[in-house]
């Protein structure tokens, strides 16, 4: 466990307090600009005692302050000593981002080249925090110069950030991630360039991760290129992305992929199968409930209570009847209990005794049920106007959030009886505000307007956005 000293000066530069420093920066002369430079430098926290690490995190922030003081000539002394650092090939990471932190603080973006440069030149993971909260910084001002930053970030997978105010660790892609949906869709022509000029396999997958995570539908045709010929992890996250955007064109590509050889792609198909929404690829999957891979077993069985059917839950009965694994046979005694209970909300006994065409009927009006719990209208409802949800909009990005204010009451059936493809781009800036919090809580919220946008994004090519017994082309434009 990393003691709090340790904490404090691996956190102190996020929570520090911009101040106004009128009148300061002629009482800082070139000794104590020195001087706050060396306090800053060559720090190697496993060396330190606890006491020592004390006293550093008095003097880092002191330094940090006798800089931010000194204004252009702090500015001036960062840059000349990370320059020096780089010139004699030294490795000293901590000050490194340390100072692009603090040149952030100062100049805010007005350097955010510079820092970029910094981060493109060091393994960021070294001290991500002083990197994650800058970053996410930058990211929240929406503010197009923040972009070199953001760029330079694409090429790490190793960084993770702990907000121990919420108990919640980041690990990438998800740090990545939440920057760039925090800086919004105004990011998305430059995630698609590196999607289609960068050889750099990181920097495919998490412009693919963030890309499907917005529902940008014009990257789809680069998205289908890298699913049928890339390779190693950009391929399968290529794969489940087109299983988000559900495209008609799609389901044989997906559907080919369950022959595949290689557990990774098979469980990458079925993921994106269950996502997909199209029951047609349920008799495809049954036979690998019985494969040796759990990954791939298990995500069978999510995907064919997802895509239930009759032969899929007889499927599903004759492993658990069958099946010596007693994890499995839990598993799969587990989800038995799940779909009779919850899904379809009658006994076993009672479902023997049905016919064949009864199971179907049962199956297909539990599935018109949660359609129509999710999108349809209901008798008393509010009516959302136009009006309205331009003025829910506002309030979802001036809150950022969902669940307070006059607008909390609305539902995703609300926006989606009122919403045409041309609100798509709002929604999406709505989503970027509620990662402003960073917090576990705005997960739950993006979630949900992920269901809404998802919804909105198949309508205009799908004839049903819902689970379906076949994935159509069609789709209402309004």
């Amino acid at each position: 466990m990393r003691s709090p000293a340790a904490c404090r000066i691996a956190l102190f530069a996020c929570a520090w307090c911009m101040h106004a420093f009128a009148g300061e920066a002629e009482a800082v002369g070139p000794e104590k600009i020195a001087q706050a430079i060396e306090n800053m430098r060559n720090i190697s926290m496993d060396a330190l005692s606890d006491d020592e690490k004390e006293k550093k995190s008095t003097e880092l922030q002191e330094a940090w302050k006798t800089l931010q003081a000194a204004g252009a000539r702090g500015m001036t002394a960062l840059k000349a000593e990370v320059r020096a650092v780089d010139e004699a090939g030294e490795k000293d990471h901590f000050f490194k981002l340390g100072a692009a932190a603090l040149m952030a603080q100062i100049a805010k973006l007005d350097e955010a080249q510079a820092i970029a440069d910094i981060w493109n030149g060091t393994p960021v993971h070294e001290q991500y925090n002083y990197v994650f909260y800058t970053a996410f910084d930058a990211a929240r001002t929406q503010d197009m110069r923040a972009l070199p930053m953001l760029q330079a970030l694409l090429k790490d997978d190793k960084g993770t950030v702990f907000l121990s105010a919420h108990a919640l660790k980041l690990k990438w892609p998800q740090t990545v991630s939440w920057v760039w949906s925090a800086f919004g869709p105004k990011g998305l022509p430059a995630l698609k360039r590196t999607l289609a000029e960068s050889k750099d396999p990181v920097e495919h997958e998490i412009a693919l991760c963030v890309i499907s995570d917005f529902l940008d539908s014009s990257a789809l045709p680069d998205i289908r290129k890298i699913a049928r010929s890339g390779a190693g992890p950009v391929r399968l996250r290529a794969i489940k992305a087109l299983g988000s955007f559900g495209h008609p064109a799609d389901f044989q590509l997906l559907a080919d992929g369950l022959t595949s050889n290689d557990p990774e792609v098979l469980h990458a198909c079925e993921y994106a199968l269950y996502e997909y929404g199209d029951l047609r690829a349920a008799p495809s999957i049954i036979p690998l409930l019985a494969h040796r891979e759990e990954k791939v077993w298990h995500e069978a069985l999510a995907a064919l209570v997802r895509l239930l059917s009759p032969e899929g839950l007889a499927a599903i009965e004759r492993q658990a009847r069958d099946v010596k694994d007693e994890k499995r046979q839990a598993d799969f005694a587990r989800t038995l209990d799940h779909v009779f209970k919850d899904i379809l909300k009658t006994e076993r006994s009672v479902w023997n005794r049905k016919t064949a065409e009864e199971r179907r009927t049962a199956i297909r009006a539990t599935r018109a049920e949660g359609r129509a719990a999710f999108a349809a209208p209901r008798a008393g409802d509010k009516k959302l106007s136009r009006e309205d949800f331009k003025a829910a909009i506002a309030e979802y990005q001036q809150n950022h959030g969902l669940t307070c204010g006059t607008y909390k009451w609305v539902e995703p059936r609300h926006i989606i009886a009122i919403a045409a493809p041309g609100d798509i781009a709002d929604l999406q800036e709505v989503r970027a505000k509620l990662f402003f919090r960073l917090s576990d809580e705005c997960l739950y919220e993006v979630r949900d307007l992920d269901r809404v946008i998802r919804w909105l994004v198949r309508a205009q090519y799908r004839a049903d956005p819902w689970e379906t017994e076949k994935v159509a082309p069609g789709g209402a434009r309004r």
